[in-house]
């Protein structure tokens, strides 16, 4: 499958970009840059390793390179980036910062040939304060962070004193200047929300340097592509902007709103954005988002591997083949029939078979119908890409309800360890044999467990009053114990939602398309379904997240709520994967952290021991052979498995709404003026600019 990642660079005088022309390269920006094609480049932007704080993932030779000795034998004069490189050396960690910024400059200098003459480059830089010995941490310099240190170790001598700022960003800007670039800009990015240091004889350094640089004519003054309209709106050269958190391990990575505007202001739509330093790919995925072309270098295997599967992802967004995008019916009457199909025959759907339920047959112990309308009959899950990858998307709560996931919530709710037997449905229990076997593993056990469902003994619901709605809950989990005479006596109950999704449209033209292909195909109905998979997707649209979302949040903090009044032993909400990616953005991407007691929690929550309430998260796997609590799903129906149980309360899940999500928002605006770009973007792709023009 195709990553998005080029190994190795090919070949010496071009590189083979493809169709869309995005591509990360793995290697070293002083090998690359000299394979790329003269003047193709529009914008170089990039934040090159700074001196002495990481080692970034890679193997630096701290042999050589980290005597005080040796280095003085050698001097501050750099030997050349390509001799400190061969003998293992990694940009960034050099013996004397002054061989850093020879080595950035030896670098960048290869940029000019492939920069268009109108083009730029932004180079985002921060400083350091120098140490004769200082710790170094792949997750932070002098002492922060958790994972092993080592001890750089540079000669004293002219600016080289101890505690002294080194002022690196301006001496390779001084030293860029004197190559033969211009620099245009200084634009001073404040960090609001920089973390606190231990020194307290100094101020906290909170702002970066952004340098803006375009090429040095041979003769007149430098001319360069610039549309001012992009940049923020007060067109000031200090902008204020939150870190932003990092990922897959890289902790420096690009806030979106500090590049947006350099992107949109430096290079023209269609053009070509270069990151010689692209780490996990920030800069390439927002000139992609917003229609330039995108090419990274990098070193890193891990974080090569991630900006890889973006430039996947976004190029499978816009270019997918038709059985690679769009959204299908994935389980039709609980067979797999996408992207795998599962099914060998017709029987399952034909004869008296026909419009069955395998799941509701299960925990009924009888033939059940599907009891959805004709449009809709058969559909469990809906495959989509809606967050970015194939991922199945629950429409029918049955499609569970045969699943150890009721089990598991059950044990959650009433705080057990373990469940020794599946709770029943209310229903069930009207058959003798089924009610017998029940009573006697109430007796033996001293409790057992019921379960009410729509379909399974009706919902449970709160009336609703002239200031309160009416409040209806999925499942119903009942806790029972053995009384006098003969009879059970429920102790407590609580609640299991099971999130499923709203679409936009219907499923009418696929499963009409689906019952047709069975009637005229019979026992080779698999094969031609295989061979013609539209089938499984005709109008079949995507997700309504957004609605959902809000739908089920306002309900779900409510029913949280409830988890512990009264005989309420607790509350489970159950989401598909799917759902859960999907409410990231809304919930802020909150951090989850293993409390070691079988739960995640939300990692800034102190209150969420509070109530028994949890939210439950759980996927259904497509390639996976069939299994159920008592092991008769024939293989054609996929296993589902839980994969997270997160305890949350509602006051941690209405602040990440509430407050983190709108914070989050604000500081984005504050750095550039997203909703003011997209409009002008529009306005420029209609042709309607013009109109709106001040003269």
């Amino acid at each position: 499958m195709d990553d998005g990642v080029s190994r190795p660079f090919p070949g010496e005088n071009c590189l083979s970009f493809t169709a869309d022309g995005n591509r990360v390269f793995c290697g070293d920006a002083f090998d690359l840059f000299r394979g790329l094609e003269r003047e193709s480049v529009n914008l170089i932007i990039t934040s090159p390793p700074y001196w002495g704080h990481r080692e970034y993932g890679l193997e630096h030779n701290w042999d050589v390179f980290n005597d005080i000795g040796t280095a003085k034998r050698i001097g501050p004069k750099s030997p050349g980036y390509d001799w400190y490189r061969s003998n293992g050396g990694v940009l960034g960690l050099e013996p004397y910062p002054e061989w850093y910024i020879a080595h950035l400059v030896e670098i960048l200098a290869l940029a000019k040939d492939c920069l268009k003459p109108s083009g730029s480059m932004w180079i985002n830089m921060g400083d350091t304060y120098f140490a004769r010995w200082s710790s170094i941490r792949e997750s932070g310099r002098q002492g922060l962070g958790q994972t092993a240190r080592l001890r750089r170790k540079t000669p004293m001598g002219n600016s080289r004193q101890e505690k002294q700022m080194l002022l690196i960003p301006a001496k390779v800007a001084v030293a860029l200047q004197n190559s033969g670039w211009i620099l245009r800009n200084d634009l001073i990015w404040y960090k609001p929300n920089t973390v606190p240091r231990p020194e307290g004889d100094r101020l906290r350094s909170t702002h970066e340097h952004f340098f803006h640089f375009v090429q040095r004519p041979t003769q007149g003054r430098a001319t360069y592509y610039y549309d001012m309209q992009w940049v923020e709106p007060r067109q000031h050269d200090v902008v204020t902007v939150n870190v932003s958190a990092g990922e897959e391990g890289h902790t420096a990575t690009f806030p979106r709103s500090l590049i947006i505007p350099r992107i949109l202001s430096s290079c023209p739509t269609g053009g070509l954005v270069l990151d010689p330093f692209c780490g996990t790919g920030r800069a390439l995925d927002v000139a992609m988002e917003f229609g330039r072309r995108a090419l990274g270098f990098e070193k890193n295997p891990t974080f090569l591997a991630v900006a890889g599967k973006k430039m996947s992802v976004a190029r499978g967004k816009r270019a997918a083949r038709p059985t690679d995008s769009g959204n299908f019916v994935s389980e039709w009457f609980g067979r797999r029939i996408h992207p795998l199909v599962r099914v060998t025959s017709a029987a399952p759907f034909s004869g008296s078979n026909r419009d069955i339920c395998p799941f509701l047959s299960e925990t009924r112990a009888e033939p059940t119908r599907c009891w959805k309308n004709a449009n809709s009959r058969g559909v469990c899950t809906i495959s989509s890409v809606s967050n970015g990858t194939r991922q199945d998307w629950l429409v029918c709560p049955h499609r569970v309800i045969h699943t150890d996931l009721v089990k598991r919530a059950c044990a959650t709710i009433f705080q057990v360890s373990d469940l020794q037997e599946y709770p029943v449905a209310v229903s069930a229990l009207r058959k003798p044999d089924i009610q017998a076997g029940f009573r006697s593993r109430v007796a033996r056990d001293g409790v057992g467990y019921v379960f009410f469902q729509d379909k399974l003994g009706g919902e449970i619901s709160i009336s609703g009053t002239a200031s309160s709605p009416e409040m209806k809950f999925d499942v119903t989990v009942l806790q029972v114990a053995a009384e006098g005479g003969g009879r059970l006596a429920v102790r407590r109950y609580g609640f299991l939602e099971i999130q499923t999704m709203d679409y936009h449209g219907s499923y009418q033209h696929a499963t009409s398309a689906l019952r047709s292909a069975i009637d005229l195909h019979g026992n080779d109905f698999a094969a031609q379904l295989q061979a013609n998979i539209g089938w499984a997707g005709r109008e079949v649209e995507g997700p309504n997240i957004a609605n959902v979302f809000k739908r089920t949040f306002y309900q779900v903090l409510i029913k949280f709520q409830l988890a512990a009044e009264g005989a309420a032993a607790g509350t489970v909400l159950a989401i598909p994967r799917a759902v859960w990616d999907s409410w990231q953005p809304f919930l802020g991407a909150p951090k989850l952290i293993d409390s070691g007691t079988g739960y995640e929690t939300f990692a800034e929550a102190t209150d969420d021991a509070a109530l028994n309430s949890s939210i439950l998260i759980f996927d259904i796997d497509a390639a996976g052979a069939g299994r159920s609590r008592d092991g008769n799903v024939p293989p054609d129906i996929s296993p589902v498995f839980v994969q997270k149980l997160i305890r949350v309360s509602p006051q941690t899940l209405a602040s990440h709404a509430f407050q983190t999500v709108p914070q989050q928002m604000l500081n984005s605006l504050s750095g550039s003026d997203s909703i003011m770009l997209t409009i002008k973007s529009r306005l420029q792709a209609e042709g309607l600019q013009f109109l709106f023009d001040a003269p």
